[in-house]
């Protein structure tokens, strides 16, 4: 996570060689998304926050990111093809996690 805290931050995840974000559609509370991106990062809970900015000159790779919550890793979860997007970085998304 970056532009947070040890817990809490901006989403930005590695592929293809390139890091990059990911987008706010569908990624919510409603969805488990959060907790997935908590636990793949050895942290508790979850909970999805706007860290939309327009700062990052990073690539997005993924939109539309549906999770179950029973995932171990981001990747697990439903979502277009990597860099399929129709976002701007003032929809990147955010996590706040425990401890």
């Amino acid at each position: 996570m970056v532009d947070g805290s040890e817990t809490s931050g901006r989403i930005e995840i590695y592929y293809d060689g390139v890091w990059g974000t990911i987008c706010n559609d569908i990624f919510d509370n409603n969805d488990n998304g959060p907790r997935v991106v908590c636990r793949q990062l050895g942290l508790s809970g979850g909970r999805e926050e706007w860290f939309g900015s327009g700062a990052s000159s990073l690539p997005i790779h993924l939109d539309n990111i549906d999770c179950t919550g029973e995932e171990e890793r981001l990747t697990e979860c439903l979502s277009n093809e990597w860099g399929d997007n129709n976002c701007s970085h003032f929809e990147d998304a955010g996590v706040v996690c425990g401890m």
